[in-house]
């Protein structure tokens, strides 16, 4: 392997704590990371997305429906009860292959695409990989909802990748071409592309992954706003739309960066929303591209970092919290900008999460938003952040967790990825051991925000529940990273959470809401620290109910029935 390539495959391995398993599980873990990234930035369980023994050449495979990952066929049917009338989203189907060797073989870039075409047509009688399983599921429910898809018909994209160099003249495009072709024969898909992945691509996915968003786009017209208690500056930018469309809106692979959107609650709301249309309309008719500015209510961009220079603006961890319809129209009519076409811009630089909170409540409460959508703007949420950042000391090192309120908050500080808490992945964690639903958790996010919203990050709860919760996944998850846990049971890690707190700290369990939950609480914390392979012991007791239980696919996990008996066998 490529020496660049084994560096960054070792801090991946260190980052995600699998350092003990074999080199080519790990580097399929870390192709499907960088590729996924690329589409999907906020965080995601890579062994959902990675397949095992039985892959019909398939080593990954993710669906990304609007801007939500998917996982089961449950929550693909959450993301389309929850759009609109009318609504359309894309639905993008991820192919990958990954290959430790300096070449490109020909026949297997032909076996990834006659995999993907024999899953797609249920060819054989289906596929024996759970995890395509899942996918076939996953697909099934979109095919059901081909009326609320873009265009119809679901995109693919297969991406073979080696640790070689990827020559024009290989000829080996043609072998690309024809997948393509036999893909779109079947009539299942919109589009299909299939790229090869070499050395320096895949570098340029990883060095994505790791990097904060940073921008820099030139200004017409600037003016500061007066001082604002809060704010350490802000002001309100003429910008030239196709440059803001190109530095902003646009990552290095020409993709719209979904995270920049992470606060701002509504997703793009599809090109028949009546406001999407008229701004559309607007875009079209060159005649009126001189008058957009004044037409439009602009962008709103917050940052923590603003620096003006000259007629230059640079922002770093950005969001864009009120403009979300604008800059997407702006973004997928792109080629009919010119430069007569400017975007009114409010650049802020503040730090107060408050104050961003309500800037976001705001902006965006003329429409019907769905109170679940405002979790991260909850006052309890900067509560658990700061319960969190207190364990910032050498004492508590090892036991160190990072709560990232924004996608990407802590991009380049040379964190663990095991350690940091996104409010889905803590919201999974949290219901799954003290609300007791393991089995919605295994569905994935937006079935527990859906299910449970009004019973997670409430103002009277006890910030150590969240922290204990988090402890034991981290804890967890490194136990079956270095296989002091059998990676069998990774699937029933939901359940585990559940199990570890009824043998650990007992059945009965205070309000969320009662002091006397930080006495329960420090029994779990106690047993998970410091850590290492001791900290595998009550997860390896906690597997003694699992197998009493029997064998359980991930069909039955995601049911409540199985969570039922799992607390039957703890009484």
């Amino acid at each position: 392997m490529h020496k660049v390539i084994a560096s960054y495959l070792e801090t991946f391995s260190v980052h995600h704590g699998i350092e003990s398993l074999v080199e080519s599980e790990r580097f399929e873990r870390f192709v499907n990371f960088a590729v996924v990234s690329s589409f999907f930035p906020d965080q995601f369980d890579i062994d959902d997305i990675t397949t095992g023994t039985g892959d019909d050449s398939i080593d990954g495979v993710a669906v990304i429906i609007g801007d939500e990952l998917v996982v089961s066929a449950d929550d693909a049917s959450s993301v389309f009860a929850r759009l609109r009338p009318r609504q359309q989203v894309p639905a993008r189907y991820i192919f990958v292959q990954a290959k430790r060797s300096e070449s490109f073989d020909a026949g297997e870039m032909l076996k990834l695409g006659s995999g993907v075409q024999r899953i797609l047509t249920d060819a054989d009688g289906g596929p024996s990989d759970d995890v395509l399983k899942d996918f076939l599921k996953i697909h099934e429910v979109v095919v059901a909802n081909l009326a609320k898809v873009e265009n119809g018909r679901s995109d693919a994209l297969l991406f073979y990748v080696t640790t070689g160099t990827w020559h024009e003249d290989n000829g080996l495009r043609p072998q690309l071409r024809y997948v393509e072709t036999q893909l779109k024969s079947t009539g299942l898909l919109h589009s299909i592309t299939y790229e090869p992945v070499d050395r320096e691509k895949l570098i340029r996915f990883w060095l994505m992954s790791q990097a904060p968003v940073e921008a820099t786009f030139p200004a017409k017209n600037y003016i500061a706003f007066p001082a604002i208690e809060g704010v350490t500056e802000a002001y309100l930018a003429i910008v030239p739309a196709l440059e803001f469309v190109n530095r902003v809106l646009a990552d290095d692979e020409g993709r719209i960066r979904a995270s920049v959107f992470d606060q701002n609650v509504r997703a793009y709301l599809g090109d028949d929303n009546r406001v999407n249309v008229k701004i559309r309309a607007s875009l079209q008719d060159k005649s009126a591209h001189d008058r957009f500015a004044v037409l439009n209510n602009g962008v709103t961009v917050v940052s923590p970092d603003v620096r003006v220079q000259s007629d230059r603006i640079s922002v770093k961890d950005y969001q864009i919290v009120n403009g979300c319809q604008t800059s997407h129209v702006l973004f997928r009519n792109r080629e009919a900008l010119t430069d007569k076409v400017f975007v009114p811009v409010r650049v802020v630089e503040a730090a107060d999460p408050g104050l961003i909170a309500r800037m976001v409540e705001a902006t965006n409460s003329q429409s019907n938003v769905e109170e679940s959508q405002f979790l991260s703007t909850r006052p309890f949420v900067r509560q658990v952040e700061a319960y969190f950042d207190a364990f910032d000391n050498e004492e508590d090192r090892d036991r160190r967790l990072y709560f990232e309120r924004r996608t990407r908050q802590f991009s380049g500080h040379n964190i663990a990825r095991a350690r940091l808490f996104d409010i889905q992945r803590l919201a999974r964690c949290f219901a799954s051991m003290f609300l007791e639903v393991p089995h919605l958790a295994a569905r994935y996010p937006t079935q527990t925000f859906q299910e449970r919203a009004d019973q997670l990050f409430q103002s009277d709860h006890r910030e150590v529940s969240y922290y204990a919760a988090a402890l034991a996944l981290y804890r967890l998850e490194l136990s079956l990273g270095n296989q002091y846990v059998p990676r069998k049971y990774q699937i029933f890690k939901w359940h585990l959470l559940l199990i570890v707190r009824y043998q650990l700290a007992g059945r009965e369990l205070p309000g969320l809401n009662s002091g006397r939950l930080e006495k329960y609480c420090a029994r779990i914390i106690d047993a998970f620290s410091p850590g290492g392979k001791t900290s595998a012991t009550p997860f390896l007791e906690a597997t003694k109910v699992i197998d009493a239980l029997g064998n359980a696919n991930r069909d039955r996990l995601r049911q409540q029935k199985y969570t039922e008996e799992v607390k039957k066998a703890l009484a």
